[in-house]
């Protein structure tokens, strides 16, 4: 079984493995301190090419996993968005990667149902339309049938809807001059609302 010369670099937050005098793989001290036992103690020496590839597994899958759970300590993820979020750095690992987002997905974690019905109910708090939260869930990488699931989840009558977004946000641009009806209803319609519900809304006949 070959050998391959091991160096451990450590610099600032992070901690560099090179193999043979080539960049071999990079992640956070905090992710290296479960496996730093497993390297040579000086810091450079030799590993088995087998072990070695496995450290790499292990310590870039770790490391995903770390990153991951911080993310989602800060806010919800689609299971596309989060793997794209994880394979931002140039030298990520995209298969360390997609192991983090199975492990996600299999302990109830990452939940794509989920996500889409909480961001639709966000969206629609923020005054969306049900054609606008399609939209903007399918932007965001989720399934036709996933975005219109989420959007038809909701208790919605875009009636009221609208005469409550008129008020909260429109009033004073209904009422600024003859033209100002026109610019409010052209604002709902940019927002995703059909005809029908806005002139209803509006009293337009």
């Amino acid at each position: 079984m070959s050998k391959i010369r091991v160096t451990v670099e450590t610099s600032g937050s992070f901690v560099t493995v090179t193999a043979d005098g080539e960049p071999f793989f990079r992640i956070r001290r905090a992710a290296f301190s479960k496996f730093a036992k497993f390297f040579p103690a000086s810091g450079e020496g030799e590993l088995d090419s087998n072990r070695l590839d496995q450290l790499r597994a292990d310590c870039l899958f770790e490391d995903g996993l770390r990153h991951a759970y911080t993310l989602l300590g800060r806010t919800d993820w689609s299971v596309s968005g989060l793997r794209a979020k994880l394979c931002e750095p140039k030298d990520a690992d995209e298969p360390a990667a997609g192991r983090v987002v199975e492990y996600l997905i299999k302990n109830g974690r990452l939940d794509d149902e989920s996500y889409a019905a909480d961001r639709a109910q966000r969206l629609k708090e923020r005054g969306y339309s049900d054609k606008r939260i399609v939209y903007s869930l399918r932007a965001e990488g989720g399934g036709p049938d996933l975005a219109r699931a989420a959007a038809a989840g909701l208790d919605t009558d875009p009636v009221a809807e609208i005469r409550e977004l008129i008020a909260r946000r429109y009033a004073a641009k209904l009422e600024a001059d003859e033209n100002g009806p026109r610019r409010v209803l052209e604002a709902l319609l940019r927002r995703g609302y059909a005809y029908d519900d806005v002139k209803s809304a509006m009293e337009i006949e």
